[in-house]
């Protein structure tokens, strides 16, 4: 199965971003690690319906559904790309 089949190609480039966010905010912030994800999920849901809605030309609501569809497909794949780092390096 291809993650391009949910994600928008075009919003690929949010991941990374989003990873430096995380990445940001564990280490540079006092915000608690549980509300990372979330913090994450919010930001690629706003880039996500920003992008959309301008790239797009779509109406407002549909912008918003798609970008709530693809920030969370994006957040979780952000966050599980970083659960898969820290486990390989746990195993060594």
């Amino acid at each position: 199965m291809d993650m391009t089949e949910y994600i928008y190609p075009q919003l690929l480039f949010i991941i990374p971003f989003l990873n430096l966010t995380g990445w940001w905010l564990k280490h540079k912030t006092n915000v608690a690690n549980k509300l990372i994800p979330l913090i994450l999920g919010a930001v690629a849901v706003l880039l996500s319906t920003l992008y959309i809605h301008a790239s797009m030309q779509t109406s407002v609501v549909e912008s918003v559904g798609a970008g709530i569809i693809q920030g969370v497909f994006l957040a979780a794949t952000a966050v599980y790309a970083n659960q898969l780092t820290k486990t390989g390096k746990d195993e060594t």
